[in-house]
């Protein structure tokens, strides 16, 4: 959250960005004793959880006040939906693209099967971690733009 400095905060938005790789792989017996790992099922989520909105004690529930401080949060919340749902689609595109550049694996040992799922699934996030940040910052970036003494001072104003 980002709160113009020497301001009082009257509300708090929070929400949770959350990035998640599930894996399923299949296993390929290519030579005795030589196997081919190939990720046959990725699932790769990107979201908003748990959008939260606070508002101060001290204001009084449906006064003028308190309004402007809930709707102010709720376009907080607004532009965390927009923005995730602008950047989505490029999301979907680029780890599309990176993920059908990473090769299947060929191992001896089969019974690492689950640290090799891991390996697969660090690969993939040390990918798309770059991008995930980048919409981090960008929906912050978007959010200081309501955050700001110029629509602090016409909010405060209306209720004059």
């Amino acid at each position: 959250s980002y709160v113009e400095s020497g301001l009082f905060a009257n509300g708090l938005s929070t929400v949770n960005i959350n990035f998640d790789i599930t894996l399923k792989t299949e296993t390929i017996t290519l030579r005795d004793g030589v196997y081919c790992i190939i990720p046959n099922e990725i699932t790769v989520f990107l979201g908003l959880d748990s959008p939260v909105i606070y508002i101060s004690k001290d204001l009084q529930e449906n006064s003028c006040e308190y309004n402007i401080v809930l709707q102010h949060e709720k376009t907080h919340q607004q532009i965390n939906k927009k923005a995730l749902e602008y950047y989505l689609p490029m999301f979907k595109n680029v780890s599309s693209t990176i993920i059908k550049n990473i090769k299947p694996v060929t191992v001896q040992n089969i019974e690492n099967l689950d640290s090799l799922t891991n390996d697969y699934i660090q690969i993939y996030n040390k990918k798309l971690n770059p991008l995930v940040d980048f919409i981090k910052k960008e929906i912050f970036e978007e959010q200081k733009k309501l955050d700001n003494p110029k629509n602090y001072k016409y909010e405060n104003s209306l209720c004059n």
